[in-house]
C-alpha cells in the first residue's frame, strides 16, 4: 500500500529497522508493535511531505481486520488533532 496525493505520501513502514528508526524520530513506542505487524494484526504508516521526506508529519496505525485507523500520532507521541490531520490531508488533495 502507498498513497500519494500532491505533496503528501502515506506509506507503510517496510522493515523492523525502519519501524525502530521512526519510533526514535517520533519519540514514541511504535517499535513495540513489531509483533502485531509481523502477525498481520496491525500496519504502521508514515505520512511525509514528498518535498521534505526526512520530516514526516505523522505515524498512523491501521487495523487491517477492522479496516480502521487505530491511532495517529505526531512527535513525542502526541495525538495528532483531527483538525490538523484534516488540514494536512485536505490541503494536499486527499478526500476523507
Amino acid at each position: 500500500y502507498c498513497f500519494r496525493q500532491r505533496n503528501i505520501s502515506l506509506r507503510p513502514i517496510r522493515t523492523i529497522a525502519e519501524l525502530k528508526y521512526y519510533a526514535t524520530l517520533f519519540s514514541n513506542c511504535s517499535a513495540g508493535y513489531a509483533d502485531r505487524i509481523v502477525a498481520g494484526n496491525s500496519m504502521i504508516f508514515v505520512a511525509v511531505d514528498r518535498r521534505q521526506p526526512k520530516k514526516p508529519f505523522y505515524m498512523l496505525e491501521y487495523n487491517p481486520h477492522t479496516e480502521r485507523i487505530v491511532q495517529c500520532r505526531g512527535y513525542d507521541n502526541k495525538d495528532a488533532t483531527a483538525i490538523r490531520r484534516l488540514q494536512v490531508f485536505a490541503n494536499n488533495g486527499f478526500r476523507l
